[in-house]
């Protein structure tokens, strides 16, 4: 599986990624680890995190099967988007509360 090395391409601890897909630290490190697998649920919900296919993922393809959602957003909207999937919980909620101010003005 390929989950480490997507994880630290984005800079992100095991507890982040963890915290991102709603899981405990220990199931991210069993994972990568090989002591475990996720279940399939778990895989899609990592697979759109990163924005590659299952079977990228799972070591099945060298082919990443980039799902492009940002095919009708400018660069900056895709940025925007990609930084705010890389976000915490609480970072999440800061974006959006501060671009709700600015939606309102």
């Amino acid at each position: 599986m390929k989950l480490k090395e997507l994880r630290k391409e984005i800079g992100i601890t095991q507890k982040e990624l963890a915290d991102k897909i709603g899981v405990m630290h220990y199931n991210v490190r069993d994972w990568e680890s090989g002591k475990a697998e996720p279940s399939i649920e778990m895989l899609i919900k990592i697979s759109r995190l990163f924005e590659v296919s299952v079977d990228y993922l799972i070591g099945n393809s060298d082919d990443q099967g980039i799902i492009n959602v940002c095919a009708d957003l400018s660069p900056e909207e895709a940025d925007l988007l990609t930084n705010y999937r890389a976000s915490s919980k609480e970072q999440r909620n800061a974006l959006l509360t501060t671009a709700r101010s600015f939606a309102t003005k």
